[in-house]
């Protein structure tokens, strides 16, 4: 999907953040939530430091729920091209903690950041 298509949908995750947990993983998004509707996004940076390119392709993974508009947040229909992985995601999920070090800790970075005014 475009880097603008990306932005989108970051900005809609943001705007509704208050009413879920939202988490992204490969970036870290600042925003105001007392900025107007689709302008609350401040910046995104990309695990690499980048920040985010409207011009460049990028490759998201999401769970079904998501993909399909699960919460009212899937993508629009032309910003995804849907390729089936062929695994469960759950099965993909435990694969994945089984080869980290035990016991597993989460994150302790911020990747989505609430801040207010200019």
């Amino acid at each position: 999907m475009t880097g603008a298509a990306l932005r989108d949908y970051l900005e809609r995750i943001v705007y509704r953040r208050g009413q879920q947990g939202v988490h992204v993983s490969g970036m870290t998004i600042v925003y105001d939530s007392t900025a107007a509707e689709g302008s609350h996004l401040r910046s995104v940076t990309m695990a690499n430091g980048a920040a985010l390119d409207p011009a460049a392709q990028y490759r998201v993974i999401l769970n079904d729920f998501m993909a399909l508009g699960g919460e009212g947040l899937g993508f629009s229909t032309n910003a995804i091209r849907s390729e089936p992985l062929g695994i469960i995601d759950l099965d993909a999920l435990i694969a994945y903690l089984r080869k980290l070090p035990q016991p597993v800790h989460a994150p302790k970075e911020l990747r989505v950041v609430q801040q207010r005014g200019p």
